[in-house]
């Protein structure tokens, strides 16, 4: 079985507790356990990871896995935060559950929509070329944005964008 070890986190990003998760690829099923911490306690990486390992090895909460699914580290870290943040585990590790998954889902939206394609006219001597393309950042993309360009280079472009990301020459 391969183990994952990650670290639970609050919203300011301190760590909270340890989350082992087994793996089962013949059985399509993943495991996992965890520790958390006390308020009254000081972080210690090694302890929680072994009290989280050991806690695998003794009192797994299994998960099925769809078959036919790819089993990336992500999905499967999604599947065990989903069901972590629904059961009746500590609160300070629901806490951490729920925001470890709001921000997968805040990074899964910026990775959908922060790049825009821009089509760069090619210097005027050639017109039946057709234009060349560039991708910027969506938020650094206005509405109605124009760019005129007399003899265009797209390294060129490309390098004066990232140099000044506001103006495009």
């Amino acid at each position: 079985m391969l183990t994952r070890i990650m670290f639970l986190r609050d919203v300011k990003g301190q760590p909270v507790g340890c989350l082992a998760i087994g793996l089962d690829r013949k059985k399509h099923h993943a495991v996992y356990q965890l520790s958390v911490l006390n308020p009254a306690d000081r972080f210690n990486r090694k302890m929680a990871r072994h009290l989280a390992l050991g806690r695998l090895m003794e009192t797994p909460v299994s998960i099925p896995l769809q078959r036919g699914k790819d089993l990336t580290k992500h999905h499967i870290s999604n599947v065990v935060m989903s069901h972590l943040a629904k059961s009746k585990a500590p609160t300070r590790a629901v806490k951490a559950a729920k925001q470890w998954l709001r921000m997968a889902q805040q990074k899964i939206a910026q990775k959908s929509v922060s790049l825009v394609t821009v089509a760069v006219p090619v210097p005027v001597s050639t017109p039946d070329s057709a234009p060349e393309q560039l991708t910027i950042p969506l938020d650094t993309f206005a509405v109605g944005f124009t760019a005129t360009c007399d003899d265009v280079d797209l390294a060129q472009a490309k390098k004066a964008y990232h140099q000044s990301p506001d103006v495009l020459y």
